[in-house]
């Protein structure tokens, strides 16, 4: 198990308001009241420090991340490959191209591919597989940004390679 440090868990999501922030906007664009009030319960907001490692290169990828605020670098073999910003998302190929070793098994995890590390002070909502599958469910516009990106990564590795 990996323990990832300068975290600190400000809880789920507010479900009994309607006026919280829309987290789910940059990644599902406009949703009915009921998309809406599915996905507010989903997902963990955590708040990194700055240099903070959010994730770490080669350890088991759990879990797809949206950055509601500040920025991160990705870095590949200690090299940063890019930055991130609000609205902006990782994770997304380990939780959608893992494969069970057997139809009746679980999924398993990919390592990770790259460490992403808070620029400054960052919150991200995180989810497991099964709730970005939700996600992916109720908002079929993420669904294609999401696979999109995904694509967009693979194609990247593939060159550094």
């Amino acid at each position: 198990m990996t323990t990832t440090t300068n975290i600190t868990n400000t809880g789920p999501a507010d479900v009994a308001k309607d006026t919280t922030p829309d987290w789910w906007t940059p990644l599902c664009g406009r949703l009915g009241y009921r998309a809406r009030r599915r996905l507010r319960s989903l997902g963990q907001e955590y708040v990194y420090a700055p240099g903070g490692t959010i994730v770490q290169e080669g350890a088991r990828a759990d879990r797809f991340s949206l950055i509601i605020h500040g920025d991160v670098d990705v870095e590949v073999g200690g090299e940063v490959v890019a930055t991130l910003r609000e609205g902006d998302h990782f994770g997304e190929v380990a939780m959608l191209y893992s494969r069970p070793r057997n139809p009746d098994e679980a999924p398993v995890s990919m390592p990770r591919t790259a460490s992403v590390r808070a620029n400054r002070v960052t919150r991200v909502r995180e989810f497991d597989r099964a709730e970005l599958m939700m996600v992916l469910d109720a908002a079929p516009a993420a669904a294609t940004r999401i696979s999109r990106r995904a694509i967009g990564r693979l194609g990247a590795m593939t060159t550094r390679a």
